[in-house]
């Protein structure tokens, strides 16, 4: 006797595009020194640096740990579909889309992968991604990829307001 099972089909709309007028290459980052436990509420700290990258890079960091960024920007979307975001860190991150908090990987932990889905018409996407570090640090990492393909690392999708 087989078991009985039971989906939910929901169709999904694609979030809006937003109108971006002209966008360069890279990111923005704003560099924090701190101890967290958990994310803080970055927008509530001062930050100790800020510039533009070509790509996720914690090389502007001063220190090795006990630190964290905020990196704003817009990825482009390519076509409409379901988009899936990852982020890989050792302690926390978070990833937004918009105001949507689409991935939350957050707390003191060892290397460490979470995603999660949206639905995205083709534009530039307003993004933010947020990374803080314990005592040992190693790394963080943000892909990407739609439904049916391989994931993408950020760079030629990254852009930013000059």
């Amino acid at each position: 006797m087989s078991g009985v099972a039971r989906s939910r089909f929901q169709q999904l709309e694609a979030r809006k595009a937003t109108a971006v007028a002209a966008v360069e290459p890279g990111i923005r980052y704003t560099y924090y020194e701190g101890d967290w436990e958990r994310l803080p509420d970055f927008g509530k700290l001062t930050s100790v640096k800020e510039g533009t990258l070509s790509d996720f890079d914690l090389s502007p960091r001063r220190q090795d740990d006990r630190f964290g960024f905020v990196y704003e920007g817009f990825v482009r979307i390519p076509s409409t579909g379901i988009y899936a975001f990852y982020t890989t860190s050792d302690d926390g991150s978070r990833l937004l889309i918009g105001d949507q908090q689409i991935v939350l990987n957050d707390g003191t932990h060892a290397m460490e992968e979470k995603s999660g889905e949206i639905a995205l018409a083709e534009a530039c996407t307003p993004s933010a991604w947020s990374s803080s570090s314990g005592p040992a640090r190693k790394d963080s990492w943000f892909h990407t990829k739609a439904r049916g393909s391989q994931a993408e690392d950020p760079p030629d999708q990254l852009c930013h307001h000059p």
